[in-house]
């Protein structure tokens, strides 16, 4: 795939570069990446960007919301015809993007839609935008967010630039408007960017033997695709720590890929988490069990679903089901129709 600036601003390029540095001088790319040294007190502090608890804590720091401060209450406030659907179905809507583009653009597809997400809250809770503009938006801010963490970005449409609508053709104007009225401040971070945390984490539990390579890998794909089925749903909106979503997460894929069925481990990654609210956890550990128990009849393999794409369709398919707990309410499950 080829793929063209759709910025033309000489100051462009320099931006993106000072941005790439992350918040408080930690290195969002990095955070994805890094690896592990031993456990220092009652944490695991990765190497190489983390150096220290304190970046820990900072990076911790940024997932609790204050009271008052969630970000799609703001953006409900400017704008009242926003529904924790529009949420749920934007970011199932760039999961299929993510998912067109070629294989090499990103580690983590779900980390990439995740923060693209939370970029269309901030711009929503700073302006008012026409209901119409909703996919749009999601589109442009996927495209911002890619040109900050990945290799390549995802381009601002799929069409070439005669075949374009009229949308299309506006949303260089939007990506323009979007960084303007945040003042660049188009950084964020999300419980991905603790997801190896959580990892070595999940590898440190009482197993029922020392966790093998592809075991690895297969807890850390199963991680990211439970917290994605989290971080869509409109109760992680509601959360006051996001690693809630992350430690439920890390405790579902645990038990799907490192054997651990039948013990509750979620009081124990809540502490290396730092998450105080474990009821907060337990619920959304119940609506990723709830969403993965709609999983179409057919589920593939491990194995299949490992190598094939990250497309909604395939999400929940590739979990399998798990019964949820009576009671508990989730978004449906990840759907290829996008209606915004």
């Amino acid at each position: 795939m080829t793929v063209h600036s759709s910025v033309h601003s000489s100051g462009f390029t320099a931006n993106i570069q000072n941005f790439k540095c992350g918040i408080d001088g930690i290195g969002m790319n990095h955070l994805a990446s890094a690896e592990f040294s031993d456990p220092r007190g009652d944490l695991t502090v990765p190497r190489g960007a983390m150096l220290h608890e304190e970046d820990y804590r900072r990076v911790r720091a940024h997932l609790v919301c204050a009271p008052g401060a969630k970000l799609f209450d703001a953006a409900w406030r400017r704008n009242p015809w926003l529904r924790h659907t529009h949420y749920t179905k934007a970011c199932d809507f760039l999961l299929e993007v993510v998912d067109r583009v070629e294989a090499r653009l990103t580690e983590c597809p779900e980390a990439l839609v995740a923060l693209s997400a939370q970029l269309v809250l901030r711009y929503l809770s700073c302006t008012s935008v026409e209901k119409a503009e909703m996919e749009s938006l999601a589109r442009v801010c996927l495209t911002l967010v890619s040109k900050l963490t990945e290799r390549m970005y995802v381009p601002l449409s799929d069409a070439y630039e005669a075949e374009r609508s009229d949308e299309e053709a506006r949303r260089p104007e939007l990506e323009l408007r979007v960084v303007q009225t945040l003042d660049w401040r188009i950084i964020l971070l999300t419980p991905y960017s603790l997801r190896s945390v959580a990892l070595e984490a999940m590898c440190a539990l009482p197993l029922p033997a020392p966790p093998t390579d592809g075991q690895r890998v297969a807890a850390r794909k199963l991680l990211d695709v439970f917290l994605y089925l989290g971080v869509r749903d409109a109760s992680y909106l509601a959360l006051d720590d996001q690693a809630a979503a992350l430690a439920a997460a890390a405790e579902l894929a645990a038990s799907k890929a490192l054997g651990t069925e039948g013990t509750d481990h979620l009081p124990s990654l809540c502490a290396v988490l730092g998450v105080a609210d474990l009821a907060a956890a337990r619920q959304m550990r119940e609506i990723m069990r709830l969403t993965v128990g709609g999983a179409p009849s057919g589920t593939p393999s491990l194995e299949k679903a490992e190598a094939g794409a990250d497309s909604p369709a395939t999400i929940t398919a590739a979990l399998g089901a798990v019964s949820p707990a009576p009671g508990v309410a989730a978004s449906p499950g990840p759907r290829r129709s996008v209606d915004m």
